[in-house]
This record gives structure tokens, C-alpha cells and sequence, in this order.
């Protein structure tokens, strides 16, 4: 008896475990999503290199990365300048929906293949955009994809 309830609490945790993310169809995802994330990222990385704290004019942010933006891109823009020299994103890599947020606004999460000329650890760049306004929600470069284990 004790044995089945330690394979069911074994078999539970390992539930939990799943990824907050769920992968979104090939035939659900835009090209025009696809464009404006990539679009973002690539002006990210250019107004840093450029030196230019500019807000984003092309793009609708949320409030939160508005807020964010106007606090520390001069901090963010000089660490990845230091760490990381060139960054280059590449080609369209995946594409997942945050599952909690399915609910309310649905978060997507946009990947993209990443480099850079310094950093052997930027292999991804992945942007989060609203589902039903594109409104642009976080931009992070890393060495794994960004899919939060709960």
C-alpha cells in the first residue's frame, strides 16, 4: 500500500514538472508575428549598438516593458555591449503560449537561433508578445530557451 502511494506522489510531481509553455502550431503561427518579433528583437539589439535610449516608436509595448525600458536600457544595452560584442539573431527557431496565461491576454513567447561575437552562450533570442494585441512583453538572450519548468 505504501509503495503505490509513493509511486502516485512520484507520478504527480513528475506532472508538475511540465513546462509552463505549450508549443503552438506550425499552422497557428503568423508570418506577421513571426516579422514583428524578430523586427523587435533585431531594433533591440541595434539601438543598443547604436547607443540610441530612445523609446520604441515602431512598436506597441506593455506597460510593463515600457516601465522596464525607461528604467534601465542604458544599464541593459551596456552589459550586453561588455558580455556579448555583436549580437545577431537568426532564423525563426519556435513558438509556445504560456498556459496561465490562456485565461485572460494569452502571452506567446517567439524564439529565434541567436549569436554573438564574444559570447558562446547566446544560442537563443527569444521575444514575448500578448496574443490578441501583439503588444511587446520582454525580449531575453540566453543559452537554452526560455521555457520555465514549474
Amino acid at each position: 500500500m505504501r509503495f503505490t502511494a509513493l509511486i502516485f506522489i512520484l507520478m504527480g510531481s513528475m506532472f508538475n514538472a511540465q513546462s509552463v509553455y505549450k508549443v503552438i502550431p506550425q499552422k497557428k503561427i503568423t508570418v506577421e508575428k513571426i516579422e514583428l518579433t524578430k523586427n523587435f528583437a533585431e531594433e533591440f539589439i541595434r539601438k543598443c549598438e547604436e547607443k540610441n535610449y530612445s523609446m520604441f516608436s515602431d512598436f506597441k509595448l506593455t506597460n510593463n516593458l515600457t516601465e522596464k525600458i525607461e528604467k534601465s536600457l542604458i544599464k541593459i544595452c551596456e552589459q550586453n555591449q561588455k558580455s556579448s560584442g555583436k549580437i545577431t539573431v537568426g532564423d525563426f527557431n519556435s513558438a509556445y503560449i504560456d498556459r496561465y496565461t490562456n485565461l485572460y491576454n494569452p502571452m506567446e513567447l517567439y524564439i529565434f537561433n541567436g549569436s554573438s561575437e564574444s559570447n558562446k552562450d547566446i544560442k537563443y533570442i527569444s521575444v514575448w508578445i500578448t496574443k490578441n494585441d501583439s503588444l511587446i512583453d520582454g525580449i531575453w538572450m540566453s543559452q537554452e530557451k526560455p521555457l520555465i519548468k514549474k
